[in-house]
């Protein structure tokens, strides 16, 4: 039973819990776990604000934002997958201990070792279409990856190769 006290007004009186949260993360759901450890164990994975708000029953994507999520990213518990953007449409929210979900350079450039596509090096390492985007781009622009064949630029046909295997102008692989 939780304690109580009464306060007394005019018209009525109402019982006001003495041990209330003090923070809305703090809420136990049915199974006595807590909001913050629901969201915490639900954002192993990448998840989106409406994701997380249909799980705790939160309607609207203000109120999941700023009463769930920010104080988690302030604690360090949860971070953004794409930091540089906030507000972004792929914006997803990751538990800490499970944020490498971004691929390294070097991850990157051991599996362009023979030439893939954006799509490819995507579906493989997990990305959503903005980190393929960026990090394409700024393999790139390093030359680390180099694109093979005659195509446009960032189309699904693209194929892309480490620098360090190369590609000769007609297409044949160098080393």
């Amino acid at each position: 039973m939780t304690p109580t006290y009464k306060v007394q007004y005019v018209r009525e009186t109402r019982i006001i819990p003495l041990n209330k949260p003090k923070n809305k993360l703090e809420i136990r759901n049915s199974s006595g776990i807590t909001r913050k450890d629901e969201i915490l164990e639900f954002c192993r994975t990448p998840r989106t604000s409406d994701e997380i708000g249909e799980l705790i029953n939160v309607g609207t994507k203000y109120r999941v934002t700023s009463d769930y999520l920010r104080p988690l990213i302030k604690s360090g518990k949860i971070c953004l997958t794409i930091p540089e953007f906030p507000t972004s449409n792929f914006q997803r929210y990751v538990n800490v201990e499970n944020a490498d979900i971004i691929p390294s350079e070097s991850a990157i450039l051991e599996y362009c070792k023979i030439p893939r596509t954006n799509q490819e090096i995507g579906s493989y390492f997990g990305m959503c279409p903005y980190h393929q985007k960026i990090l394409i781009q700024r393999l790139l622009k390093s030359k680390k990856l180099v694109e093979s064949g005659q195509r446009k630029r960032m189309t699904d046909k693209q194929k892309y190769i480490s620098s360090d295997i190369g590609v000769a102008d007609d297409g044949a692989k160098t080393v």
